[in-house]
């Protein structure tokens, strides 16, 4: 497996290094991490190129970000001695260069924290990483600390959003081939939206023999996984079903795809799963096609229950 992780060295950056321990990523794999220096703002005047103090405090921030990455890499190491870290630097606009870079070494996973540093305190603002997850070719893990304070010491806690897609299909099997801890917990939700209640929704036998259809299936999957599994059906808009439902639970992360179905279906659209990457307080890992040596089905197209 190959992981892309944004760094800068601020504090959400530091939380998306730990929060690579609570990620159930494999035992041996490759990470890249990536410094940018942004610099989208003009370049400098001959006049401040002769004013001291300038070019010296471009390189000191360069130097010093060297010495952060580096000691990140041997932590790093230092916890995943099986995984492969290299470090790059590079100057530009953040999110440009992530991509162009993901695009180049294809990543099966980029990491970002939801909010950094840097030039005006800028490296990897919401709109970073808000872009980053929108335009990746691959899966984006948007890293922030858990929902509740105090609860580290917990069992690990999983929100799968699940609407019938392949997409969520895949959500499922990424989180089901994960190397979790014992106890971890996942909780399935799926919304159908405010438009129906829970007594019309009596009225249609079908559409509901539908929902647990799909959450059977997705139960099934992660319990032969070893994980514990629980269900939820949400009548709320979708944009805020699996935001309030980690919320309230105190998950570690939401496991989501990046694209859903339509009508009764309609759960996992793109804008829904951009929504939930804004707006959730714990870590969002939006889903996107893997490729056929993680999911040798996926090469023709099927789902999880072989459709």
């Amino acid at each position: 497996m190959r992981v892309l992780m944004a760094y800068d060295g601020s504090p959400c950056a530091e939380a998306a290094v730990e929060d690579l321990g609570r990620a159930g990523l494999p035992a041996e794999a490759e990470l890249l991490l990536v410094s940018v220096t942004e610099t989208w703002l003009p370049p400098p005047s001959g006049l401040e190129l002769v004013t001291p103090g300038v070019v010296t405090s471009i390189h000191e921030r360069t130097e010093a970000m060297k010495e952060q990455v580096v000691r990140a890499g041997d932590r790093l190491r230092a916890r995943f001695p099986g995984w492969s870290v290299e470090s790059m630097q590079a100057a530009g606009s953040p999110a440009t260069v992530l991509l162009e870079r993901a695009e180049e070494w294809k990543p099966d996973l980029i990491v970002v924290g939801s909010h950094g540093a840097g030039p005006l305190q800028r490296f990897l603002i919401g709109s970073v990483s808000q872009r980053v997850a929108t335009h990746a070719p691959c899966s984006v893990r948007i890293a922030r600390g858990r929902v509740e304070e105090g609860v580290a010491d917990g069992p690990t806690r999983l929100v799968v959003g699940i609407d019938g897609s392949i997409d969520s299909d895949m959500a499922v099997y990424v989180v089901a081939h994960r190397q979790w801890p014992a106890g971890t917990e996942v909780r399935l939700v799926t919304s159908i939206g405010p438009m129906v209640s829970a007594q019309s929704l009596v009225s249609f036998p079908e559409e509901k023999s539908i929902v647990e259809e799909w959450q059977g299936r997705a139960a099934r999957q992660l319990r032969e996984a070893g994980l514990e599994v629980s269900t939820v059906l949400s009548f709320e808009d979708p944009k805020q079903a699996l935001v309030h439902e980690a919320e309230s639970w105190g998950a570690d992360a939401i496991f989501l795809g990046s694209h859903g179905r339509g009508a009764i279906a309609r759960f996992l659209l793109g804008s829904v799963s951009a929504a939930v990457a804004a707006r959730a307080h714990c870590t969002v890992e939006i889903v996107r096609r893997v490729s056929t040596a993680i999911w040798p089905e996926a090469e023709e197209g099927a789902t999880l229950a072989g459709e």
